[in-house]
């Protein structure tokens, strides 16, 4: 009952997508992202619904990191080497997932490639967002838990990280990729 309700928290609290049967060949499968993460967790839905996981992480197929590592400005302050590994007071990474029919995954991440100054601040605003296009079928692969090895590109969105305006800025600066991702 414990892992029903977390899996239900989760999937309050984050975006969830069932993949189709074109996307992978078992399954389904639950692709959970929250806001503070930054990884998409890759959930066995029948695994989960197992009474004998109950309490277990047997579900969680794998934990597949959206962001490549940023190196933080004073790592002893965060008690973390990287921006991204540890939560960060003021990132807010990604909340929302869509799966193609091509096997492809493309995951709203609020921070994007952020500069350390900007996170550490506690500032959420003022750099771009990003799209991550992730292999849905290297998401699925436990070697390649907690790993980039599933980012097939990185798309730049919102403001540019020198402008004062936020990545949800409704137009008054151009977008790289027209997507008001913290308004998702």
């Amino acid at each position: 009952m414990i892992v029903m309700m977390r899996l239900i928290q989760i999937l309050v609290t984050g975006t969830a997508v069932l993949s189709s049967s074109m996307a992978c060949a078992d399954g389904p499968f639950a692709r959970v992202t929250g806001r503070r993460d930054p990884r998409v967790i890759v959930i066995d839905i029948a695994k989960a619904l197992d009474p004998a996981n109950d309490g277990t992480q047997k579900a969680i197929i794998s934990r597949i990191r959206i962001t490549p590592d940023v190196p933080a400005i004073d790592p002893s302050r965060l008690d973390a080497k990287y921006i991204g590994v540890n939560h960060v007071p003021g990132d807010a990474l990604s909340n929302n997932i869509v799966i193609s029919a091509g096997g492809k995954a493309y995951v709203v991440d609020h921070a994007g490639i952020s500069r350390p100054v900007d996170v550490e601040s506690g500032m959420p605003h003022g750099y771009p967002g990003a799209v991550t296009v992730l292999y849905v079928k290297k998401a699925l692969g436990l070697s390649n838990n907690d790993t980039i090895v599933a980012i097939e590109a990185i798309l730049n969105c919102g403001s540019p990280a020198e402008s004062p305006y936020c990545p949800g800025d409704w137009g008054r600066q151009p977008a790289l990729f027209p997507c008001h991702n913290d308004k998702s």
